[in-house]
């Protein structure tokens, strides 16, 4: 679950219009909860999923919001490094958003979610050398994109 709200919100965040941590935590929560809306009722209410291992929401968006926190900043880092780390966050979720839909598909599937090539072909309805092109293709686009934004 938390996976796919880190993805959602990578896909979605030309959307955020907050300027402050605090309202990128509540943007990220309300994704979230989102997630949460769609596994109940494409799980729970169609009886695919026990609901005795099911957690509260609220348990749910206490621990997602420390994973979250945790994800964002190591305890060990500075505030100057905690800084660094979310506007770098923030450019990397910039730059994947103006990909082509196609290459930011194929770079989440391929890299963040670690699906194989096969896999994304049946998901993206190509041949497995098609994606693997594309692939290529969506990298060098990103590594362009990375270095005009100065994050290489």
């Amino acid at each position: 679950m938390v996976q796919e709200t880190y993805l959602d919100a990578c896909r979605g965040f030309a959307l955020f219009r907050g300027e402050t941590e605090r309202e990128l935590m509540a943007w990220l929560r309300q994704v979230l909860v989102g997630n949460i809306a769609r596994l109940v009722r494409d799980q729970v209410l169609t009886l695919k999923r026990s609901t005795s291992r099911e957690v509260s929401l609220p348990a749910a968006l206490d621990e997602s919001a420390s994973r979250i926190d945790a994800a964002l900043a190591a305890d060990a880092s500075s505030p100057s490094t905690h800084a660094q780390r979310r506007e770098r966050a923030a450019l990397l979720a910039d730059v994947m958003a103006r990909l082509a839909d196609d290459h930011r598909d194929v770079i989440v599937m391929r890299n963040l979610e670690g699906l194989p090539f096969e896999e994304v072909a049946k998901r993206m309805g190509r041949t497995s050398g098609a994606v693997r092109v594309l692939w290529v293709r969506a990298v060098d686009a990103l590594r362009r994109q990375l270095e005009g934004a100065d994050l290489l």
